[in-house]
């Protein structure tokens, strides 16, 4: 679907600095991409939640925690 503009996106993990999607409204899409300095310092288990805001409301869109893999 198509989402309004405006339409933000953000991940929060843990205590770090939000990262924040760049918003397709035209596709309703949201891409994140934070670089593996980043990444590498969140461990498993970690708590984080994507938030969703449309110029007039904001919720919780999704919550889980990170589960890490070995390569």
């Amino acid at each position: 679907g198509v989402w309004p503009d405006g339409t933000e996106v953000w991940c929060q993990v843990g205590d770090l600095d939000p990262w924040d999607a760049v918003v397709t409204e035209s596709t309703g899409t949201a891409a994140f991409k934070v670089e593996s300095e980043v990444t590498d310092t969140v461990e498993s288990g970690t708590a984080y939640t994507i938030f969703i805001k449309y110029p007039t409301t904001e919720y919780a869109w999704f919550e889980d925690t990170v589960k890490r893999t070995r390569r």
